[in-house]
């Protein structure tokens, strides 16, 4: 391990009946000494957070992989973060439930860009790059209002910074007591792009942005079963500055569409399974089309600011994989303003549903979606039809759940990608989780998480990861668990295989301490790089 031999301590103050300190104090044998602090917090009714920092003075910052990318670290290495979220009601919430405006604080600054990675792994695996946001929102009955600021706080992490952006939706809402109903969006701030250390060209310009859009809806049913919503939409974006000049830019869009579904459903009301919780049987099949057609706009996307835009990342095997999977279909629910341009296609698509009684309401034992785009007009290496993509949401009981996510290429007769997980329960006595992140040439990705109960004090859990595309084993953990009359007691060994690192070993024992409230060796607190 690059840790060595070492020794990590949490220890918990409370400091005040809504105010709680936790010292870390570290060492290890291959890095030096090194410490923290952190403060939870609750202030009100509803408002909560901490403040977290944490200092090292670390002998070896360089692995293998930082000197073949000639990284210059330093020695001095450190994290600081702050939380805070706030819940106010305010006198014109009008007949929102709980509080409608919401302050949610979260801003990070770090040494280096490894220092997560190299002191507190499993939280450098949810968040690689976190990003810092200080975020005002006010919730109506019909409409949401917000103001988001998000600087480069760390110079070295790529950034589309906002400073700020206000946002104002509305939600579907019918215009009296006409069959019309409008929704609409509109977006202002000033932004700028940081491209921190990854020289990507997409994070380029600065520019004052407004983008509204707004659209109509009118729905009907025909002929008593078919479900009509014919919509129209129309906005606008201005831009301060083009990449092709200082000069202002505006653009203009223009969107007509409409959706038809119906439904086909069968009831098999005598069908009885007490055993798996069966009253009554229903099937639903819910066949849809979705007309969409956006003409090209007078500025091209070439002509601006790609701000929010669509990105997309390089797989092993060559290939570019978008991170937005799939397109919304309506304009409104867009998030990538900048990249709208010339649209035109249809979606096509069959939702399906298996229905139980359960507590006199219904239950939704299975549900099964999938859809794909017939391209009525096409872009430079666009195909006739999309991939086909498809969701499945498994609930046949309360302790055994199922969901999976696929995408199948027509072109090639191949399966592209596809994301699952399982999880089935003993209720307290044992637990078993599996998952499966398969991306075509690039990774096949299975992952097991075990819980037993093996009596009342001892619990084992392991966790696996394993890529069969090229046969990496890239994670093992075994923890097992004590538990006495004073304290929590942990054994566990960890492998972590690496292809660009050194592989990683690691031993540990852990303690927490219960029988005194205001001081504890907490090791929740303690990351040793479990997934």
């Amino acid at each position: 391990s690059r840790w060595g031999f070492f020794a990590l301590t949490s220890t918990r103050f409370r400091l005040a009946p809504r105010a709680q300190l936790t010292v870390q104090v570290d060492g290890r044998t291959e890095r030096g000494a090194a410490g923290g602090a952190e403060i939870r917090y609750r202030m009100g009714a509803s408002g909560r957070g901490f403040l977290r920092g944490y200092y090292a003075q670390d002998e070896d910052p360089y692995d293998r992989l930082d000197r073949a990318q000639g990284k210059d670290l330093d020695a001095e290495r450190y994290r600081l973060q702050w939380q805070h979220w706030q819940d106010f009601r305010t006198p014109w919430r009008g007949e929102v439930a709980g509080g409608d405006l919401e302050l949610k604080i979260d801003l990070h600054r770090q040494s280096d860009t490894d220092v997560v990675d190299d002191f507190f792994p499993r939280e450098f695996r949810r968040e690689i790059e976190p990003q810092s946001v200080v975020d005002l929102t006010k919730r109506g009955e019909n409409y949401t209002v917000s103001v988001l600021t998000r600087p480069q706080f760390n110079e070295f992490f790529a950034e589309v910074e906002r400073l700020p952006e206000a946002t104002w939706a509305v939600n579907r809402t019918r215009i009296g007591e006409t069959p019309i109903f409008y929704e609409a969006v509109t977006r202002a701030g000033y932004l700028q792009s940081e491209p921190g250390d990854s020289a990507d060209p997409v994070f380029t310009g600065h520019a004052f942005r407004a983008y509204t859009f707004h659209q109509l809806l009118v729905p009907a049913r025909w002929f008593g079963w078919l479900a009509v919503v014919p919509r129209a939409g129309m906005g606008g974006a201005y831009y301060s500055d083009s990449p092709a000049s200082a000069e202002a830019v505006k653009r203009a869009l223009h969107h007509l569409g409409v959706e038809t579904s119906f439904k086909l459903s069968r009831t098999w009301a005598d069908a009885e399974n007490r055993r798996l919780g069966i009253d009554g049987l229903r099937h639903i099949v819910q066949p849809f089309a979705n007309y969409h057609w956006l003409p090209p706009s007078d500025n091209r996307t070439n002509e601006l600011w790609q701000f929010d835009t669509e990105r997309f990342v390089t797989l092993k095997g060559g290939d570019s994989l978008s991170l937005a999977r799939y397109l919304p279909v309506e304009i409104p629910s867009q998030t990538t303003i900048d990249a709208i341009d010339r649209q035109h296609f249809v979606r096509f698509g069959l939702r399906q549903k298996l229905q139980t009684r359960r507590d006199g309401a219904a239950w939704d034992l299975a549900e099964l979606e999938g859809w794909t785009d017939w391209r009525v007009e096409r872009r430079a290496g666009e195909d006739e039809f999309s991939d086909v993509f498809g969701t499945l949401r498994l609930r046949p009981t309360r302790w055994l759940s199922w969901d999976t996510f696929a995408r199948y290429g027509w072109q090639d007769d191949r399966l592209r990608e596809v994301n699952s997980a399982v999880r089935v329960s003993g209720g307290d006595r044992w637990a078993v989780g599996l998952g499966s992140r398969y991306l075509r040439d690039d990774s096949n990705l299975v992952l097991a998480d075990v819980a037993v109960r093996l009596g009342r004090r001892w619990v084992l859990q392991t966790f696996q990861r394993v890529d069969f595309e090229d046969g990496q084993w890239e994670s093992q953990d075994y923890v097992l668990r004590q538990e006495t009359h004073d304290w929590l007691i942990s054994y566990g060994f960890r492998h972590r295989s690496q292809r660009t690192k050194d592989d990683e070993f690691a031993v540990y024992f852990a303690v927490t301490l219960k029988a005194l409230p205001n001081i504890g060796l907490a090791v929740n607190q303690i990351d040793l790089g479990g997934d």
